[in-house]
C-alpha cells in the first residue's frame, strides 16, 4: 500500500507541473502582441535590423509568428518531443523566414542573432510572470526550452543557405536564357526542350503550372515557389522587372496537389494548371498575366481560367469596342441604388444557383418575389437570365 502510494506521488506532481507550465505558457500566448513588440525593440541591437532591408512592421509580425509558434510548442511538450502540429508549424515558419531574409540579403550572422533573441524574450517573459514557487519548474523546462528555439534556428539556417545557394544558381547566365525561352512564344525544339527538362529536372511527360504576380504580390509567390521546392515540388521562379512568374512540374499524387491549392490559396495571382506540354508554357503565362491584371480587391486568392474566363472574354470584347458590362449596368442606374443592389443581388444569385427556389431560400423571400425581380431585370435590360444565351451575357459583364 505505501509502495502503492509513493509510486502515484510522483505522477501526481509531474501532472501538476504540465498544468502549471500550460498556464504559464497561456498567459504569454494571450500577450502575443505586447511580447512581439518587445522584440522589434531588442532587434534594433542587431545591425540588420537596426537599419537594415527589413521594415518594422515585418519584423514584428515574423516576431509574433515565431514566437507563438515555439510558444505552441512548448505548452504542447510532453517531455520528449511537441506534437506533430505544432512541430510542423514551427518549421514552415522557419523555412519561410530563412527564405524572405535571404532573399532580403540580410547577412546570416544578424539573422541568427534575432532568431536566438527568442530564447530570451521567452525566458524573461516567463521570469516576469513566475512566482516563487515556479523556480524549480521553470529550471526543469529551460534546456528543453533552449532546445526548441536552438533547433528552429538550425532549420531557419538550413532554409537560408538552401535560398541563398538557389539565387546564386537563379542568377547564372545559362539558366536566364533557357527560362527566358520557356516564356517566349517561339516553339523550343526537341534539343532545346530536352536542355529545359535537363536543367529543371522535368520529366518527358510532365504537365505544368504556370503562376503570374504583379509586383506586389512578386515576394509572396517566390515565397510559395520555395515553400513547394521543399515539399520536394519541382519548380522555378522567373522576374519579369518587378513582376514575377512561378512554373511547377504539375504533381503527380492527390497530397502534393493539394499542398500546392493549400500555398497558392491565399496568393494574389494569375494561374493556368494542366498545360500539356513545354511549348505551350509561353502562351499559358501570357494568360496568367491577363488573370492576374484582372484581379479585383475583392479577389482573395488565385485566379484560375475556369473562374476568371469571363474576365478576359470582356476584355476582349472591350478591346473589339464592345463593352457588355456598360451594356447590362446602364439600363438599371434609373432605379434607386437599394433597388439596383437587391436586383442585381437576385439575378447572380440565380446564375450561381439556377433554381429560383434556392435563391428565395438564401434571401428569405417567397419564390414569387425572385420571379418578379428576375422579370424586372428582363424589362430593364431586355436579357432573360432563364435562357441561356442571354444569361452567358450577363456572365461576362458581371464576373
Amino acid at each position: 500500500m505505501h509502495t502503492e502510494a509513493r509510486d502515484q506521488a510522483p505522477s501526481q506532481a509531474d501532472s501538476a507541473a504540465t498544468a502549471r507550465w500550460r498556464v504559464l505558457i497561456d498567459e504569454l500566448i494571450a500577450h502575443l502582441d505586447a511580447i512581439a513588440e518587445r522584440f522589434v525593440e531588442r532587434a534594433s541591437s542587431v545591425p540588420a535590423y537596426a537599419s537594415g532591408p527589413i521594415p518594422r512592421q515585418d519584423v514584428r509580425r515574423t516576431a509574433r509568428d515565431s514566437i507563438g509558434a515555439l510558444l505552441e510548442l512548448a505548452r504542447e511538450h510532453d517531455g520528449e518531443q511537441g506534437s506533430v502540429s505544432a512541430t510542423e508549424q514551427v518549421q514552415a515558419i522557419a523555412d519561410r523566414i530563412g527564405v524572405r531574409r535571404a532573399r532580403a540579403d540580410v547577412q546570416l550572422d544578424d539573422l541568427l542573432s534575432a532568431v536566438r533573441l527568442d530564447f530570451s524574450i521567452i525566458w524573461d517573459e516567463l521570469i516576469r510572470i513566475a512566482e516563487e514557487r515556479d523556480a524549480m519548474l521553470l529550471v526543469t523546462r529551460a534546456n528543453s526550452l533552449w532546445l526548441a528555439v536552438d533547433e528552429y534556428a538550425d532549420r531557419v539556417r538550413e532554409s537560408y543557405l538552401r535560398e541563398r545557394e538557389l539565387m546564386r544558381r537563379e542568377a547564372s547566365a545559362a539558366r536566364h536564357e533557357l527560362l527566358e525561352r520557356i516564356f517566349h512564344p517561339t516553339p523550343l525544339g526537341e534539343d532545346l526542350s530536352e536542355r529545359v527538362r535537363t536543367e529543371f529536372r522535368f520529366r518527358p511527360d510532365d504537365r505544368f503550372i504556370v503562376a503570374f504576380a504583379h509586383a506586389a504580390e512578386a515576394q509572396a509567390l517566390e515565397e510559395s515557389a520555395a515553400v513547394l521546392r521543399r515539399a520536394g515540388v519541382l519548380g522555378v521562379t522567373h522576374a519579369r522587372g518587378a513582376d514575377r512568374l512561378a512554373l511547377w512540374a504539375q504533381p503527380r499524387t492527390a497530397r502534393d496537389r493539394q499542398r500546392v491549392d493549400d500555398t497558392l490559396s491565399g496568393l494574389r495571382c494569375g494561374l493556368v494548371d494542366d498545360i500539356p506540354d513545354l511549348d505551350q508554357i509561353a502562351a499559358a503565362a501570357h494568360t496568367a498575366a491577363r488573370l492576374a491584371a484582372s484581379l479585383t480587391p475583392e479577389d482573395a486568392g488565385a485566379l484560375r481560367v475556369m473562374v476568371g474566363w469571363p474576365r478576359l472574354a470582356r476584355e476582349a470584347l472591350r478591346d473589339e469596342g464592345l463593352d457588355i458590362r456598360a451594356r447590362v449596368d446602364q439600363p438599371l442606374q434609373r432605379l434607386r441604388a437599394p433597388d439596383r443592389r437587391t436586383l442585381v443581388t437576385t439575378v447572380l444569385g440565380y446564375l450561381e444557383l439556377g433554381s429560383v427556389s434556392a435563391v428565395a431560400e438564401r434571401e428569405f423571400c417567397h419564390r414569387n418575389t425572385v420571379l418578379n425581380r428576375l422579370r424586372r431585370f428582363e424589362e430593364l435590360t431586355g436579357l432573360d437570365v432563364t435562357v441561356p444565351d442571354d444569361a452567358a451575357i450577363v456572365v461576362l459583364a458581371w464576373r
